[in-house]
């Protein structure tokens, strides 16, 4: 676990070493790291630049869930997880064409999230879209929507999986 989180920490710490130029009709140029916090489902989120439209996304937050899978009580029990997402976004270009905000990756995106449960070790992944924007200068909020496998001790199933977080751009 260690190693993971080390590697990680440098993935998200170290700048790229090659340069990366725009393209010459962009029009705005992208962070190479952004860092959110959420306040509906607190956690960080730190979001790594892999090119133009590409972009790696760490984060750790906490949820809440029913825990009637165990032992039929319906318990709310809360959760530390991690999810892993590489992005696509892909409407970039064009609202910068159009003149609408485009900034930390404001737009929609075809994303993998892989998420981590690190109380329970459930797993979930699969192919999500979602769309997010800023809002004024430091805020932010984000939604998604897709659906993937879950594993949760013996008990596997598909699922759909949704997310809607808002809250302050910190970098």
């Amino acid at each position: 676990m260690r190693t993971i989180i080390l590697t990680l920490f440098i993935f998200f710490c170290t700048d790229n070493l090659s340069s990366q130029e725009q393209e010459a009709d962009s029009l705005v140029v992208q962070p190479n790291l952004i860092t959110r916090i959420s306040l509906i489902m607190p956690g960080i989120s730190i979001e790594k630049q892999l090119s133009d439209n590409y972009t790696f996304i760490f984060n750790l937050w906490i949820e809440v869930y029913d825990q009637a899978i165990d032992d039929n009580t319906g318990k709310k029990t809360p959760a530390t997880m991690i999810t892993l997402e590489p992005r696509f976004y892909t409407s970039l270009k064009e609202r910068q064409r159009l003149g609408k905000e485009s900034g930390h990756y404001s737009g929609s995106y075809i994303g993998f999230p892989i998420m981590i449960g690190l109380n329970d070790y459930r797993i979930f992944g699969g192919p999500a879209y979602g769309f997010q924007n800023k809002i004024g200068d430091l805020g932010f909020w984000n939604i998604g929507l897709g659906f993937g496998y879950m594993q949760y001790k013996d008990h596997g199933s598909f699922n759909t999986v949704g997310y809607f977080s808002i809250g302050i751009t910190l970098l």
